[in-house]
């Protein structure tokens, strides 16, 4: 884990990672931005709480208020919702 939230990893250690570009409004570049600050998951996202948010997005500081104006924790939710995607350590 990484200091500023409770969910930021060093690496992706659990399995692949998933593809955040379907995320509305993620491109390649904002990809690799959140795989430098440790997200590569949508479970990561999708348990964010306002305090993660804001910390993302004093990181992402190109893109601030991207992730509530484009709702990526809901789309990150429902993404893991219907499956096909990278499950949470011990939740599978």
């Amino acid at each position: 884990m990484r200091a500023g939230s409770r969910n930021l990893l060093a690496r992706a250690a659990h399995g692949k990672p998933d593809d955040l570009k379907l995320i509305k409004g993620v491109a390649e570049v904002l990809e690799k931005m959140l795989h430098d600050i440790g997200v590569y998951y949508f479970w990561q996202i999708a348990e964010w709480d306002n305090a993660d948010i804001a910390h993302a997005d004093s990181l992402l500081t190109a893109f601030k208020g991207r992730i509530e104006r484009d709702e990526w924790v809901a789309q990150s939710r429902r993404f893991v919702r219907e499956g096909g995607v990278a499950l949470k350590p011990g939740a599978g």
